[in-house]
């Protein structure tokens, strides 16, 4: 496990420089829109949006999520086999996965946390991790992996405990709020959902695109 962890951090760096091309175009749209609205994005937010870029295609890559040049190589096929809904089916047979997941998204609650005011709530940041879970696991459904209903929960699970570690964080103020921009009533739309924009244009990369450069 620990030896697929490794390659997929090096396989995520040349994955995340590619999709830099991506990134900056948006990373200059929303410097353009908080400039309108007299915002000023710190420079540790946008650092820290690429952190978060990062962590999203490592995700991708331990999940070894359907990109469309592999749905087209393998064909369209659906395996009913291959779903779980049944949750904790395999919990007394191997604990490892689920533990895997939890740290898996925890690092994603964390910086979800970080970097937005208004994820800045448990229910916000799990359901964030939910969705974004979600639809790794439907795209699961493409590649013949295990589509279970465990991984959903685990990484929710996993993003909640990483907003639990940043209130502690904040308590013990090893953190300062300087990653995050102040919010106000006229913020554009861009600037408000960052984070599903910065989730969905790499998860579109990471589909649609890498695997043709």
């Amino acid at each position: 496990m620990f030896g697929i962890i490794y390659g997929n951090l090096f396989s995520a760096i040349e994955a995340f420089l590619k999709c830099l091309l991506f990134i900056l175009p948006f990373v200059m749209i929303l410097l353009f829109y908080a400039r309108r609205c007299n915002l000023k994005i710190p420079k540790a937010h946008i650092f820290g949006d690429l952190i978060f870029v990062y962590l999203i295609i490592f995700m991708l890559e331990f999940t070894t999520f359907s990109s469309l040049a592999r749905i087209l190589y393998i064909g369209f096929e659906i395996h009913p086999e291959t779903f779980n809904f049944i949750p904790f089916n395999s919990l007394t047979t191997d604990v490892f996965p689920y533990v895997t997941n939890i740290v898996l998204f925890s690092p994603f609650g964390l910086l979800c946390s970080i970097l937005w005011e208004n994820q800045r709530t448990l229910k916000k940041v799990a359901f964030t991790g939910f969705i974004f879970s979600l639809t790794i696991e439907i795209s699961q459904i493409f590649n013949m992996r295990i589509t279970d209903v465990d991984d959903l929960l685990m990484n929710t699970i996993g993003a909640g405990l990483g907003y639990l570690i940043f209130r502690a964080m904040q308590k013990f103020a090893i953190i300062k709020n300087g990653f995050a921009w102040v919010r106000n009533s006229k913020m554009p739309f861009v600037l408000k959902h960052e984070v599903w924009f910065l989730i969905y244009i790499v998860f579109a990369f990471e589909v649609f695109v890498l695997s043709y450069l």
